[in-house]
């Protein structure tokens, strides 16, 4: 069928093929998860139940699956892999599901994947502690309408932290980023009530 071709996709993108094909067909997967069955086929193909023993399973409705928010629509809107730090997966799982708002993945240790596969989502909370082996440019947040932000020691992460301006954030933890660039002034005016710039030894102001 179209979607089992579809899950196979996904599931040849998580197997480490090159990061160019991987974004080619995650993209081509993407057009097709406006349906809670299409949803529930691509995080199966993710194998993550295989490797934490979750109840993800094609007879379990997806509302059910654990570590996995629905909306009204039972479209995916939150995913859980907190404290998961044995976890492998790679950032491609997320790009089909362009319904998340929240994802959790901290202390992931091993999840990888340029952040660039988050580009469209519209995300309000986004938790990537630890998630040290994650790359790409910030400049992915541009534009998204998030409140909370950790990327405490995503220290392989590049880009200027004036992508952060305009944005709604009200939590913003950047701990040991030591790659990211920029003037801190662009923090001015924002509605922050935690902010947490330690050894960002680059930015300036």
């Amino acid at each position: 069928s179209d979607l089992g071709r579809v899950a196979h996709t996904l599931a040849r993108a998580l197997s480490g093929v090159s990061k160019k094909t991987t974004e080619r067909r995650t993209t081509m997967a993407a057009a097709t998860t406006t349906s809670p069955e299409a949803q529930k086929e691509l995080l199966l193909a993710a194998r993550i139940q295989e490797q934490v023993g979750w109840n993800w399973r094609l007879d379990v409705p997806l509302g059910e699956f654990q570590g996995v928010s629905v909306n009204d629509a039972g479209l995916v809107v939150g995913l859980d892999f907190s404290e998961q730090k044995g976890l492998e997966f790679n950032l491609a799982v997320l790009a089909p599901l362009t319904s998340l708002q929240v994802v959790n993945f901290r202390n992931c240790e091993k999840a990888t994947g340029d952040i660039e596969l988050l580009k469209g989502m519209e995300l309000a909370s986004l938790n990537l502690y630890y998630c040290r082996e994650l790359t790409g440019d910030i400049e992915v947040f541009k534009g998204m309408e998030l409140t909370s932000l950790n990327l405490w020691n995503c220290n392989k992460l590049t880009g200027n932290i004036e992508v952060f301006k305009g944005i709604p954030l009200t939590s913003l933890n950047l701990f040991n980023c030591g790659k990211l660039t920029g003037d801190i002034e662009v923090f001015k005016g924002m509605e922050l009530t935690s902010l947490d710039l330690s050894e960002c030894r680059k930015l300036t102001g």
